[in-house]
């Protein structure tokens, strides 16, 4: 009765009346028939409209949530009447339905232009089932709600994850990856809600089969978020499976692992157990064709591959076996197979080269990626830079049509692809710049500004006779140590372009089929500077870094 102005006039009040209402709905010595008295009142009358009441509202829910006595049928009703917020709180129960009937009544809402206030999602409880919690989520991102109807959820689903029973936890993932990916970076709240669930499936390890482990690190990946202990925990959690039981690893699942942490650049020492285990004759011979290709990629990714020449060749071997020349392989698994030759440093047999380009050289340009035209190229500038006469060769000893395939896809106008770049990355760089424009630089030997070799990548600077690299985040394997490593397509591309801008040789080969290489710029060396070194020198040594003396 006191009426909205009343509350507005006296929010100091409006806090105290809060505090103490949390404070009493966490003492478990009141019981749920006074709680729900309590409630009800609050969320049935002009308080619940108040600034304090709104910024509290999920802090009660959570606190409510979490007595013993939640599930009691007033008690319950009353939460729900929290959940749903101040113009939904009446005191006639409303009818309960099924968490899918919630959460379509929502889709509904939102997709006959009424928006999530619509009157039938008015009518609707909401369950306090985590799955409820889940579907409402996903329908908020789907249908771009605002980010504090986004944030509420996501506080809601959040407060009830530690109540999960190990069943429940793999669809409840699944339900909300599948809904909520495109509002990640815009919404952190819900990268928070992910990384619980994360931390509910490492808590449930040993509960979980081993393809419910699986699928939920497939999950992750595929969202590209590298949450360590859960990739961790379910790697080791395979490799005492297959310790005490040998036959409880399938090919599957072992590829499915490995290119999970691929997909993330996630790189530690037990990973070798599982290539070790599928490299064995035995293993391969069991695996067919496209899972020997996903395999040889994985682990060329990873940096797995231990005998680099035997290994890939005999894999390469069992591939080519199961084609013939009328049932060549896809275009996309010739691809994939040359981008593990780049990656592991490998030249095959004449005979298995000349099989995989001339299939590729079936195709048209057109047809390909991007990123599937910049592995093409790379590996033939590979090809040609090798020091090597013999190894360097062939590319010369491949039919004329192929080496004309060859020619014309690295004069083809496409840009050079390159990954993605992170904002630390960019910022970075931008900083090693600005550092460098306060020094006095000769403008004729230097130049801050990124130097493109074509087809071969790009320097991002020319300082001190030098081509410089400098390496964010996505240069390197994870975790990020003191002692970075180099994830091998920068390893690859580096050896490349140091070949190209020092050797004069390897320039006069490539410029037989790409010309415009004699006009690529002469160096001394390639450098590489990193991030994270670059950030942990003291300003005052940082020019000692670019090979400048640093200021007295």
């Amino acid at each position: 009765r006191a009426g909205d102005a009343f509350w507005a006039s006296a929010p100091a009040l409006a806090e105290a009346v809060v505090a103490k209402t949390v404070a009493l709905t966490e003492d478990a010595s009141v019981s749920a028939v006074d709680l729900h008295r309590l409630l009800d009142t609050l969320v049935s009358s002009s308080f619940s409209r108040s600034q304090a009441f709104a910024s509290s509202r999920s802090i009660l829910w959570r606190a409510a949530s979490a007595r013993r006595d939640s599930r009691e049928v007033a008690l319950a009703t009353t939460i729900e009447k929290i959940a749903l917020g101040p113009k939904h709180g009446s005191t006639v129960p409303p009818p309960v339905t099924t968490s899918s009937v919630v959460a379509s009544a929502e889709v509904n809402s939102y997709e006959d232009g009424t928006g999530p206030n619509h009157e039938l999602w008015h009518r609707q409880p909401l369950l306090l089932e985590p799955s409820a919690l889940a579907e409402r989520l996903v329908a908020l991102c789907r249908h771009d709600a605002p980010d504090s109807e986004v944030i509420t959820a996501s506080d809601m689903l959040t407060g009830v994850l530690d109540s999960l029973k190990a069943g429940e936890v793999v669809p409840l993932l699944d339900t909300v990856m599948s809904g909520v990916q495109r509002r990640l970076a815009r919404t952190p709240a819900l990268l928070e809600v992910i990384e619980r669930l994360g931390d509910v499936i490492v808590a449930h390890t040993e509960e979980l089969s081993t393809l419910h482990l699986t699928g939920a690190l497939s999950s992750f990946a595929n969202m590209g978020l590298p949450y360590h202990l859960l990739f961790e925990a379910v790697l080791l959690a395979v490799l005492e499976r297959h310790r005490l039981n040998a036959q409880n690893l399938s090919w599957g699942q072992v590829v499915g692992v490995l290119e999970a942490f691929a997909a993330v650049r996630l790189r530690i020492p037990e990973l070798a157990s599982l290539y070790s285990h599928l490299r064995q004759p035995r293993e391969l011979a069991r695996l067919p064709t496209m899972a020997l290709i996903r395999f040889l990629s994985a682990s060329s990714r990873l940096e797995l591959v231990q005998d680099v020449q035997g290994d890939v060749g005999e894999i390469l071997e069992r591939i080519l076996a199961e084609t013939t020349q009328h049932r060549p392989l896809p275009l996309e698994s010739c691809v994939v197979l040359v981008q593990s030759f780049l990656l592991t440093g490998t030249i095959p047999l004449d005979k298995h080269i000349r099989h995989l380009l001339s299939w590729i050289a079936q195709a048209r340009v057109v047809q390909l990626t991007p990123q599937q035209v910049q592995v093409l190229r790379q590996y033939i500038l590979f090809l040609l830079a090798q020091p090597d006469v013999q190894a360097r060769g062939c590319i010369l000893r491949l039919p004329s049509e192929v080496q004309r395939f060859a020619g014309g896809l690295l004069r083809h106008r496409a840009p050079a692809w390159t990954h993605a770049t992170s904002d630390t990355t960019r910022r970075f760089r931008q900083e090693v710049k600005e550092s460098l424009q306060a020094s006095p630089l000769d403008t004729i030997e230097n130049s801050l500004d990124t130097i493109s070799l074509g087809p071969a990548g790009n320097f991002d600077m020319h300082v001190n006779g030098c081509g410089w690299l400098l390496d964010g985040p996505e240069s390197f394997f994870r975790p990020f140590t003191s002692g970075l490593r180099h994830t091998p397509h920068e390893r690859q591309r580096a050896w490349l372009l140091s070949r190209l801008v020092a050797d004069e040789d390897t320039r006069i080969c490539v410029a037989d089929f790409l010309p415009a290489a004699t006009t690529w710029p002469k160096m001394e060396s390639v450098e590489r500077l990193s991030w994270l070194k670059w950030g942990q020198a003291p300003v005052n040594t940082r020019p000692s870094l670019l090979g400048f003396d640093a200021p007295a």
